[in-house]
C-alpha cells in the first residue's frame, strides 16, 4: 500500500510518499518513496497582516499543484494533509481550504483542539473554566450538567439529490463523506452507530475545525455533516440544509467545569450559562 502525508507548514510545504512494507525488519514497516519540500512563507504575512499575501498564496497553489501532480504519479490511495498556525489563524484560511479542494481536489484537516479538549486546558491552568461534553470533575473544579444538546445529521438538498436520493441508510454511509472537526471528533461515528445499532463504523471523513465551517461547507455540497440543531434550525427552515435522519437525534450533555474560586466574574459567568442553558437546551435525564 502507498502512503502519503502533506504538512502544510507556516514557512514550507513538504511532502512525503512511502509504501507500507510490514514484513520489513527495520522497526519502521514503510519504506519512503519520495520526500519534496516547497517554500511558501505563509506565515510572514499571516502573523503580520492576518492574512496570506498574494505572493504567498500563489506560491502555496503551486506547491500544491506539483505535489498533486506527484500523488497522481504514485496513485496514493491513503493521503493525509494537515496544516497549522499560519492556515488556521489566517481570516482567509477557510476561502484557501476551500479554493485547493475545488481546484485540486485535496482535503486539508486543520490542527486545532475541539471542545473535550478544553478539558486539558482547563487542567493546565490555561482558562478558568470551560463547557464540554465530559462529566468528569477535574480536582478542584466543580461539575455542573447545563443540560443535553441535540446533534442532527444535514446536508444540502443538491447533495442528497445526487448522493443519498433515498436517504442515509445502513447500506450507504460508508461511501459518503461525513464533515467532521477533526480526527478527535467522534460524534460522526456515535451518531451513524446509534442510527443503525452498529457497535462500530468507519465513515470517509472531510475536518473541518469549526462548526460554523462544518455549516457552511454542507451548505457548499460537500458531505453530511453532525451539528447542533440549534445551528441548523434556520437552514433547516429555509430548505438550504436537509435532514437526513429527522427521526433520529443524538444528544450530548453539556457541563460546566470552573475552578473553585470566590470570584465575581465566575460568579456571573455561571449564572449566565445557566440562563442560557435552561433557555436552549434540553432536560438532562435523571
Amino acid at each position: 500500500m502507498i502512503l502519503a502525508v502533506v504538512d502544510l507548514g507556516s514557512n514550507s510545504f513538504k511532502m512525503t510518499v512511502a509504501q507500507w512494507v510490514p514484513e520489513l525488519r527495520s522497526g519502521r514497516p514503510f519504506r519512503v518513496l519520495h520526500k519534496e519540500r516547497h517554500a511558501v512563507q505563509l506565515g510572514r504575512s499571516v502573523f503580520a497582516d492576518g492574512r496570506m499575501s498574494p505572493k504567498a498564496r500563489k506560491a502555496a497553489l503551486r506547491a500544491l499543484d506539483r505535489m498533486n501532480v506527484r500523488l497522481k504519479d504514485f496513485g496514493v490511495p491513503v493521503l493525509r494533509v494537515v496544516a497549522t498556525s499560519a492556515i488556521r489563524e489566517a481570516a482567509d484560511g477557510r476561502d484557501f481550504v476551500e479554493e485547493v479542494r475545488d481546484r485540486i481536489g485535496l482535503p486539508i484537516e486543520i490542527i486545532t483542539d475541539d471542545q473535550e479538549f478544553t478539558h486539558e486546558w482547563l487542567r493546565e491552568g490555561q482558562v478558568l473554566g470551560c463547557v464540554t461534553s465530559l462529566g468528569q470533575a477535574l480536582r478542584g473544579c466543580p461539575v455542573e450538567p447545563l443540560g443535553v444538546m441535540d446533534y442532527v445529521a444535514v446536508a444540502s438538498r443538491a447533495f442528497v439529490e445526487a448522493h443519498c436520493p433515498q436517504g442515509l441508510t445502513a447500506h450507504n454511509f460508508p461511501r459518503l463523506p461525513f464533515l467532521a472537526f477533526n480526527r478527535k471528533d467522534h460524534l460522526q461515528h456515535e451518531f451513524v452507530a446509534r442510527a443503525f445499532g452498529l457497535p462500530r463504523v468507519m465513515l470517509k471523513q472531510l475536518f473541518v475545525p469549526s462548526s460554523e465551517g462544518q455549516i457552511r461547507a454542507a451548505r457548499a455540497g460537500w458531505g453530511i455533516t453532525v451539528v447542533p440543531e440549534l445551528g441548523v434550525r434556520e437552514a433547516l427552515g429555509k430548505g438550504e440544509l436537509v435532514q437526513l435522519l429527522p427521526r433520529h437525534r443524538l444528544g450530548v450533555t453539556l457541563h460546566w467545569h470552573c475552578w473553585n474560586l470566590q470570584s465575581e466574574v465566575l460568579q456571573s459567568l455561571t449564572e449566565a450559562l445557566r440562563e442560557a442553558a435552561s433557555r436552549v437546551l434540553g432536560p438532562v435525564a435523571g
